[in-house]
């Protein structure tokens, strides 16, 4: 309810010469002025406020505009930060999205030329699209933790851990060095649980990119062979899935 008080609030006019014009604003503050002439202004201008939004926000039609003009800034957004995402992948993670990307634009034009008023083709291609966008996700992170491993020797962090391992077993040692041994012990452990930790989402990703790359075969199959969106139902669960699954992934790297 409060999105739509703020676009009713906020709403604006085209007008020549002017442009879009922010007119109950306007209004508002004109009222708000002649108050301090007159308080009975005051008190008009609360009751056209309050009827106005509440004739406003009552409105069916005017709720579906604001709605189809978040959901347009939303999907703006989305797409700016999928552009962003892709020009930050290498050439072998490009060539694998690109690769995708192909496959839908088969789907679509299979779609556009034998199902252009077909509802069930119109939530494939979305739900397609949602995980497209999941797929890029996804190779941006397998390149992150992959770039992560390539820097970090794990085989010199095992091997530092022991040798402290052992240095700590030794009586020579003053309390001071013991604590300080101690303390980048503990900070090796850290690094060699969160080695394994990518290493464990390494495998998950590539699981998830492989099962987005399966799904976007069968429907290429799906639309080139029949044409016929029915008998390819993509599988939503997967859809979110992916799209949950992106979200644990950047959790797991802001760790």
């Amino acid at each position: 309810m409060l999105r739509y008080l703020k676009a009713a609030f906020l709403v604006r006019e085209r007008v020549p010469l002017l442009g879009a014009v922010p007119v109950n604003v306007l209004a508002t503050t004109g009222f708000l002025a002649l108050g301090f002439g007159h308080p009975a202004f005051w008190l008009l201008g609360i009751l056209g406020e309050t009827a106005y939004l509440w004739t406003m926000t009552s409105s069916g039609r005017f709720r579906k505009v604001v709605d189809a003009l978040e959901c347009e800034a939303t999907a703006a957004v989305s797409e700016n930060q999928l552009i962003s995402t892709v020009g930050r992948l290498n050439r072998e993670n490009l060539a694998r999205r690109e690769a995708l990307h192909g496959q839908l634009g088969e789907i679509e034009r299979a779609y556009t030329e034998f199902a252009p008023n077909d509802p069930t083709a119109r939530e494939n291609l979305d739900s397609l699209r949602q995980l497209e966008s999941a797929f890029v996700k996804l190779l941006a992170a397998h390149q992150h933790i992959t770039e992560t491993n390539d820097r970090t020797d794990g085989t010199e962090i095992e091997e530092d851990f022991r040798q402290l391992e052992t240095d700590l077993r030794t009586d020579s040692l003053s309390s001071t060095a013991r604590t300080s041994k101690q303390a980048t012990l503990e900070l090796l452990w850290k690094r060699l649980e969160a080695s394994q930790r990518r290493t464990e989402t390494l495998a998950d990703i590539d699981s998830d990119l492989d099962r987005i790359e399966a799904q976007f075969s069968l429907a290429v199959e799906s639309a080139a062979i029949r044409a016929k969106p029915e008998e390819l139902h993509v599988d939503v669960d997967i859809t979110s899935r992916m799209i949950t699954t992106t979200e644990i992934v950047d959790r797991r790297l802001l760790q």
